[in-house]
């Protein structure tokens, strides 16, 4: 019996980091942002930063109109679609493990929520999105569209960039490869935030969160990163 339990919680930590799951587990947020923006088209969400800087990377490439609005879901789609297709896994997802990958990302906001209370006295402030008073539906439509972008950004694709150079080029091992790929890419979510307005106390935050988000995703996945984040969002500001 102790053997069954040990290979059936080894399975879904293996399937829940596969991209197919991701991807399905991402589905719901990557369809609130695209009818989100249909609702309030003037929404602050579409200001989030590493959204607009997303949009400006399509526009580089004279992408129509439509791929740059929606910009944010196809690249997304498009990356873990591929990143599936090349790495030949079979076109099946077991339905259980969406719910539980829901669940586990938001049980992995608390560390952040209990560091913006410790830190920040209370004074809890949004990863990445723009402070000011919205309504319910414009609240969550920004911690969603900054809790994608910035962990698809930062985390999938700049911690896969620096593990890519020092591995294949600098020949590292896989953990201290990792390790490096957190902690520099932690500093890059930091400065992002421009430290240059901010208290220390919530540049320390933004540090630790950066640290946090990049151990999530590098030992359980996009989803629960990407979770984590929009859950603390949303606390943040509604």
């Amino acid at each position: 019996m102790p053997t069954r339990l040990t290979t059936t919680r080894l399975d879904y930590l293996h399937r829940s980091r596969l991209p197919l799951p991701t991807l399905l587990a991402l589905l719901p947020v990557i369809l609130l942002i695209e009818f989100g923006f249909g609702m309030v088209p003037d929404s602050a969400a579409a200001r989030v930063l590493a959204t607009v800087q997303l949009r400006a990377l399509l526009q580089a490439f004279t992408l129509s109109p439509a791929v740059v609005v929606h910009g944010l879901g196809v690249i997304v789609v498009l990356v873990l679609l591929t990143w599936h297709v090349l790495n030949g896994d079979r076109w099946r997802v077991r339905l259980l493990d969406l719910p539980i990958m829901l669940f586990e990302g938001c049980i992995a906001s608390v560390p952040l929520l209990v560091a913006a209370a410790a830190l920040l006295s209370g004074q809890a402030m949004p990863l990445g999105a723009p402070t000011n008073d919205y309504s319910t539906l414009e609240a969550v439509l920004i911690a969603a569209t900054s809790g994608l972008s910035e962990e698809f950004i930062f985390r999938m694709c700049g911690i896969a960039l620096v593990h890519l150079v020092l591995v294949d080029v600098l020949r590292l091992k896989h953990a201290p490869a990792m390790t490096i790929a957190v902690m520099l890419t932690a500093v890059a979510f930091t400065l992002y935030h421009d430290t240059s307005v901010l208290e220390p106390t919530a540049v320390t935050f933004y540090a630790i969160a950066g640290l946090y988000l990049g151990g999530v995703f590098a030992m359980r996945g996009l989803a629960p990163a990407v979770l984590a984040h929009i859950v603390y969002n949303v606390v943040a500001l509604v």
